[in-house]
């Protein structure tokens, strides 16, 4: 019952899609000039441990990202828009130091991050736009790994410490070709994927998880 509000969410969309797919079929603009667009997404995570540690050595850990989207263009020329999504995501991280310590940290969460963008180009079937915004997430699964010969204290962390709620920002670049849409973002989230706990050797420093999205989507109207 904790996530009962993702399912409600999900059966508002499939309610409202009927209207709007009827909607969008009465226009016969082109895709990226029309008034309201649904569709799906999909691509990879390419994620990073940020850490004000000394010596920490940061792997890239590779995640899947996908989910829905709507996109309300707002202005008469169809510049600006809102985008609000629902994406599955699997951010986190993991690296080492050199005395052999390491710490690994994943999350599978649910995203919703909303943007607003605006087209700097735009051509009847191509246009590229920049966006940013805010998201929120929560986890529905979690896993930490860490193993600190010169700290033992740290290796006591375990997942359920970890918060389940995260928020952040993101910024990019995006373009459209008919139906398709390619993303790039980077996003950057504020809360610390250890929670409260503290590290022994800096009590103030924590790991917060930075990625690049890379996307790719198909408007369904």
């Amino acid at each position: 019952m904790k996530y009962i509000w993702i399912f409600r969410y999900l059966f508002l969309v499939i309610l409202i899609l009927p209207v709007y797919q009827g909607f969008a079929q009465t226009e016969k603009k082109p895709f990226n000039q029309r008034h309201i667009n649904f569709g799906v997404k999909a691509g990879i995570n390419v994620n990073r441990l940020e850490t004000r540690i000394q010596r920490y050595i940061n792997e890239n850990y590779i995640g899947f990202n996908g989910g829905i989207f709507a996109r309300f263009n707002l202005t008469q020329r169809k510049r600006l828009h809102i985008q609000p999504e629902m994406n599955f995501s699997m951010i986190g991280g993991e690296g080492f130091f050199e005395n052999g310590g390491r710490y690994n940290i994943k999350s599978n969460t649910f995203e919703l991050p909303i943007a607003l963008g605006y087209k700097v180009l735009d051509f009847k079937l191509i246009n590229v736009r920049l966006n940013l915004g805010p998201f929120a997430s929560v986890s529905v699964s979690r896993s930490i790994y860490v193993l600190d010969p010169d700290y033992p204290a740290n290796s006591t962390f375990t997942y359920e410490k970890t918060p389940i709620w995260n928020g952040g920002i993101f910024f990019g670049l995006g373009g459209d070709i008919w139906r398709f849409t390619v993303d790039a973002r980077y996003k950057f989230g504020f809360v610390n994927m250890l929670g409260s706990n503290v590290l022994v050797q800096d009590p103030g420093a924590g790991f917060k998880n930075g990625h690049f999205e890379f996307s790719l989507g198909f408007k369904i109207f």
